[in-house]
């Protein structure tokens, strides 16, 4: 049925500053505040015009060279329905000098505004809230480079400028034994005790001793007769599985075991016999307050989550962890570090609450370190034979020196005993015999017990002939003192700021996938939002039609602007 001929159609010829299209859209608050708008930039306006068609065409009076920067109109059928229609001028065409032709195509985002709702949708990219907390790590199939930066660095030990060593023991190195010869419960044959040393140029304190330097520490277990062939493994770790609290001025160990008193060639120093630890101990040696504090200050905070940001956890060994921070419960973390004693300890550093694990959990997401550092432990037999028979040797030659003094002595006594007789009887013969005996008998002695003293020495000669058999061979020690590597390093990494760049400009304009079912928010932001939808679900009394087109806009992408500066990406565009 064709609609009927009613006059007094008004249609406003419009030249807009920032163009319109079916992508780049301004918003209002009411249909009121709308039409105010469009009529700031009306050209020219024309009255009692023929009934318009929603057709592409407008015919109006005059020439077309007064039209040539007009972009956009609108017209009302004012007899009809009373609603602005407004449109895109796609081409101002000349018919002669008195009528000019204007090709449009319906703006149906503008026309149908404040008539259609849009429901829960799927979300294919939006501008999200900038709040940290939120988690968004859909990937966005955008290149971010092959490289990173390290941006901050964090090194925390759990004692700055002490270093400990665990020595394994078959022999107990004090009068004390423990009670239950077992260490975390588990029955073990084996001594255990550490050391608390000092780093090379530092000075400590530990529990009011000053502790020994690594280097005469090192030196006394290949040279020391307390532990010559009585160690079975000695590994020097800069974390231990105890509490340790204080700085380098005093330095205390709490849950170690008993405390014990060495003397030794070290000089007397604590240590601490670990057999009569009853569980594994943790201790945390890092809180940071913010985990993202020393990232860039990116406006789009998808750039903080992986993997375009990570943390990591090194200890400068091989060993290394991803952390995404945005699996952090919370914007502070703890890293804590749990451990063993024994041949080969270890110890495993993880997060507090990352992936909402438990405790045990957290062990499949630790970074396990064992890697330790060994020192080299030598079988001397040398060292062995003197500490074995050191008694023996002592006596052997205490005894030789007496044979020798009673031998001479007694030579002596005797000669003299005949030259007095020699003397009395006045024979010469009888005196030269008493001083050539008293003479054999002292060469004699001293002979004999140089000739023990030399049958000790050869034998310690070809003891010493042995070549030393290596029980242990030594790990990372030298590289890591070399290297001043000790505890663990959290690292801030990020995507270089070339790349940076660019994505940033990239989320700033087209927000960030989403991929998720949600009622589209489009004022979300301050100045403009972007926002793409999959068969988007909008209702509304709109013609089928242009309801169709209007769907396609969502689908395609559509950025909504809020204010006057349409087109203009610069402006900051903050979070509501």
């Amino acid at each position: 049925m064709p609609l009927p001929y009613l006059p007094d159609t008004t249609v406003d010829l419009i030249s807009l500053p920032r163009e319109l299209s079916t992508s780049i859209q301004r918003d209002f608050a009411s249909e009121e505040a709308q039409s105010t708008w469009f009529a700031n930039y009306v050209h020219t306006h024309i009255t009692d015009l023929a009934y318009q068609r929603e057709d592409d065409l407008i015919i109006i009076p005059g020439n077309a060279e007064l039209y040539y920067d007009v972009n956009y109109a609108r017209y009302n059928n004012v007899n009809y329905r009373d609603k602005w229609i407004y449109a895109f001028v796609d081409k101002v065409e000349y018919i002669d000098d008195d009528t000019t032709a204007l090709h449009f195509t319906i703006d149906v985002f503008q026309t149908f505004m404040f008539q259609y709702t849009l429901g829960a949708s799927y979300i294919v990219r939006s501008h999200m809230t900038q709040n940290r907390s939120y988690i968004n790590t859909v990937p966005e199939g955008l290149h971010y480079g092959d490289v990173y930066r390290c941006v901050h660095q964090a090194h925390v030990q759990q004692a700055q400028g002490v270093r400990w060593a665990i020595i394994t023991s078959t022999v107990s190195y004090t009068t004390a034994e423990p009670a239950d010869r077992a260490v975390s419960g588990i029955p073990d044959g084996l001594y255990y005790y550490l050391f608390a040393l000092n780093e090379q140029g530092k000075s400590i304190q530990l529990n009011n001793n000053t502790p020994p330097d690594l280097d005469e520490f090192l030196y006394a277990i290949q040279h020391s007769s307390t532990f010559t062939n009585t160690v079975v493994s000695v590994n020097v770790l800069s974390m231990i599985p105890f509490g340790v609290s204080g700085t380098s001025a005093g330095v205390t160990v709490n849950g170690a075991g008993s405390n014990l008193t060495l003397q030794s060639e070290l000089g007397e120093g604590q240590i601490f016999l670990l057999n009569s630890m009853t569980t594994n101990q943790y201790f945390n040696i890092s809180t940071v307050r913010d985990k993202y504090a020393h990232f860039p200050d990116y406006e789009e905070t998808k750039l903080l989550r992986y993997p375009y940001s990570f943390i990591k956890i090194t200890n400068q060994k091989g060993g290394e962890m991803i952390v995404r921070p945005e699996y952090i419960n919370g914007s502070s973390f703890t890293l804590r570090v749990i451990g063993c004693v024994g041949m080969n300890p270890k110890t495993a550093a993880f997060v507090v609450d990352y992936l909402d694990a438990s405790e045990f959990n957290n062990l499949q997401l630790a970074l396990i370190d064992d890697n330790v550092s060994d020192v080299p432990v030598l079988n001397d037999y040398m060292a062995s034979f003197i500490q074995s028979n050191k008694n023996a040797l002592q006596n052997k030659e205490k005894w030789a020196g007496i044979n020798r003094d009673v031998t001479a002595y007694t030579g002596l006594i005797s000669g003299a005993a005949n030259m007095g007789t020699g003397l009395l009887t006045a024979n010469p013969m009888q005196i030269v015999q008493g001083i050539e005996q008293g003479f054999n008998s002292s060469v004699s002695a001293f002979k004999n017990y140089q000739q023990t003293i030399e049958t000790m020495n050869a034998q310690l000669k070809d003891i010493d002939n042995i070549p030393p058999n290596i029980r242990q061979m030594g790990g990372n020690n030298y590289f890591e003192l070399n290297n001043d590597i000790t505890g663990l390093y959290i690292q801030w990494w990020t995507i270089t700021q070339e790349n940076a760049d660019r994505l940033s400009d990239y989320f700033h304009m087209y927000g960030v996938k989403c991929n998720a079912l949600s009622v589209p928010n489009t004022t979300s932001r301050r100045d403009f939002n972007y926002i793409q939808l999959l068969q988007p679900y909008i209702y509304g009394e709109i013609p089928k039609q242009f309801m169709d087109q209007l769907i396609s806009q969502y689908e395609a992408g559509i950025t909504i602007f809020h204010n006057d500066n349409i087109g203009d990406y610069s402006q900051s565009n903050p979070e509501n």
